[in-house]
């Protein structure tokens, strides 16, 4: 494994004037992850420019899954759903260990849109689509099976359901497991470095930024820049190419997080609403999210916070469906992302096609805009098609390579559910003496995969000193994050690294100093540095719970 860190980081910066790349690509989030990826293992020399933290956009802030897009079978887009269907087993392959097969339910009720029969039939269909292994596949169940897996559904009107089966991610996760893959095959991925200016000349693209951890600035050359960052794309354009760009449709999607023991929910749920939407209710780490709301949003994309009217209409859709009825008080963390829609003739969000769209600005500026998390890989497959064209290096470059490589963490000899959890369990054997408990354990395996190997191995180091071994778990993870996963800021550890932030806040908040301490100890910092770190992450948690405080 590559060393992937602030010192690598730094050394990048100041020796990459020197050098001349193929593509540069702007924007850290799973495009432009995918797209790194992708450009590196084929054999370019290739970078990527982050201006906040990886995955700190709309990829780690959505519905957190890798799914087909069953609604889409209502707007007749099947070749985008049978895409999206059969990419989902792909990347479930490549990073097992982020991207697992998740039961979905749907309820059907007297008065839906779509009865027992159309519904059935409409999920047969998709699974035929989407080339569903025969175990994954749609079942019909009654309304009595369906209220024994939910015991807390709201059993009026309830003619029966369907289970079939979505894969749930870390989204955020997706991201920097491809990020670090890349620097594998020997790609350049620096975060904190905004693009101030692409300037076109006659052989090279020239792209000036700025260092945000120190204000410097740095000059780079690169034959092709590929945009892409997402719903900030309107804005970045219009900077660079010195016209009005409208080509961005964004809409907003909020989730809440609330504990487990306030319903009874074992399986996740897909409840359609009378509004035509859909929401979903997803149990993860004791905890269920529900999400989401699809409203137009014009601000400034990091400026996006779930807001009371949202979280009422959330709150009112969950509470038709359950019986428990949860007020604003209940929730313990919310989250909101911009999605990056491409304009079309529809100002309706739910009409609007989840599509890609490339464009070509000029020989060496293209744009890889809108798409959906499912399809990440295959955006970044013809991106890099487009650009190797456009570079004319047909004949000095491999074809995709990344449908058959592992990401970072999933080099697993056998990805089937039996090895995988016979590997996890052959890792918490040589760590069960370490004090970890097997829960605790499952989520840092879920989280790192193979990798977790590096952890044990730092945790057995940190014993050899007593007075390490209470917080040995964390200061292992620490270590492994600064060293191999380019931990910058302090937030970025729960934001973008690990799901904490979302699933475990309050264990998080009481143990904020231990943190602290640890990640100001690898990343040398002084007492200051720490009173600022900590109050940036304290600023982000109010701004996420300040409309339920």
């Amino acid at each position: 494994m590559s060393d992937f860190s602030i010192n690598t980081r730094q050394s990048w910066i100041e020796n990459a004037p020197k050098q001349h790349f193929d593509i540069l690509i702007v924007g850290g989030g799973i495009t432009g992850a995918g797209i790194l990826l992708d450009a590196a293992a084929r054999g370019l020399k290739v970078a990527l420019l982050e201006a906040n933290d990886f995955g700190s956009g709309t990829s780690s802030k959505s519905t957190k899954l890798v799914h087909g897009g069953l609604r889409y079978l209502k707007n007749f887009e099947f070749s985008l759903v049978k895409e999206a269907g059969r990419e989902r087993s792909v990347i479930h392959k490549l990073a097992p260990h982020i991207v697992q097969p998740q039961k979905m339910l749907l309820p059907i009720y007297k008065g839906q849109k779509y009865g027992r029969i159309m519904t059935f039939l409409g999920l047969t269909f998709y699974d035929w689509l989407a080339g569903v292994e025969k175990q994954y596949r749609c079942q019909f169940w009654s309304a009595e099976k369906l209220k024994e897996a939910l015991p807390s559904i709201n059993i009026k009107g309830l003619k029966a359901g369907v289970k079939y089966f979505e894969y749930k991610t870390n989204d955020a996760r997706l991201v920097i497991e491809n990020i670090k893959k890349s620097v594998f095959f020997g790609a350049s991925a620096i975060n904190y470095l905004k693009v101030l200016s692409v300037e076109n000349n006659s052989d090279y693209q020239i792209i000036k930024g700025k260092n945000l951890l120190d204000d410097t600035t740095v000059s780079l050359k690169a034959k092709l820049v590929i945009n892409a960052t997402g719903a900030w794309s309107d804005r970045f354009l219009s900077h660079q190419l010195k016209q009005t760009f409208n080509l961005m449709y964004p809409t907003k999607g909020i989730h809440f997080v609330i504990d487990q023991s306030k319903v009874q929910l074992s399986a996740s749920c897909y409840v359609e609403l009378p509004d035509d939407r859909m929401i979903f209710a997803i149990p993860t780490n004791n905890k269920i999210y529900v999400g989401t709301t699809d409203t137009v949003f014009e601000q400034e994309p990091d400026k996006s916070y779930a807001e009371r009217e949202d979280l009422q209409y959330l709150l009112n859709a969950f509470n038709t469906y359950f019986k428990q009825q949860l007020t604003e008080s209940d929730i313990e963390m919310t989250w909101s992302g911009v999605r990056p829609l491409v304009r079309a003739k529809s100002s309706n969000p739910k009409k609007i096609s989840r599509k890609e769209k490339l464009i070509v600005h000029h020989r060496g500026f293209i744009s890889i805009l809108g798409g959906k998390l499912t399809a990440y890989r295959l955006m970044a497959e013809k991106a890099v098609d487009k650009a190797v064209k456009l570079l004319a290096m047909q004949d000095q470059v491999k074809v995709c390579q990344t449908k058959s490589i592992p990401l970072s963490g999933g080099e697993f000899e056998s990805t089937s559910k039996h090895d995988l959890v016979a590997y996890e369990e052959q890792q918490f054997y040589s760590a069960y003496q370490l004090n970890i408990k097997t829960l605790e354990f499952r989520k840092l395996f879920h989280t790192y995969g193979k990798n977790i190997e590096k952890i044990i191995e730092k945790v057995y180091e940190l014993y050899a000193s007593p007075e390490r071994r209470t917080h040995a778990w964390k200061e292992a993870e620490v270590w492994y994050l600064v060293n191999y996963e380019m931990l910058i800021h302090f937030k970025d550890l729960f934001l973008h690294r690990t799901d904490r932030f979302y699933f475990d806040i309050e264990n998080t908040l009481q143990n904020l100093d231990v943190w602290l301490d640890l990640v100001a100890t690898y990343l040398h910092w002084d007492e200051e540095n720490k009173r600022i770190e900590k109050q940036m992450f304290i600023d982000i948690v109010d701004k996420n719970r300040c409309c339920i405080l």
